[in-house]
């Protein structure tokens, strides 16, 4: 397998985030900052 999704949500919100799971391989920045705007984070949060 080359790959996956991890979903993830907070009780209480509709919001549900689909982060890729893509080996070792890190999150490109813009989808990075992308999740933490829809999780309602900061990146001082991080």
């Amino acid at each position: 397998m080359s790959g996956s999704h991890h979903i993830y949500g907070k009780q209480g919100s509709i919001v549900r985030l689909s982060v890729p799971i893509h080996g070792n391989k890190p999150l490109k920045v813009g989808l990075l900052r992308h999740l933490i705007k829809m999780a309602e984070l900061s990146e001082a949060d991080f």
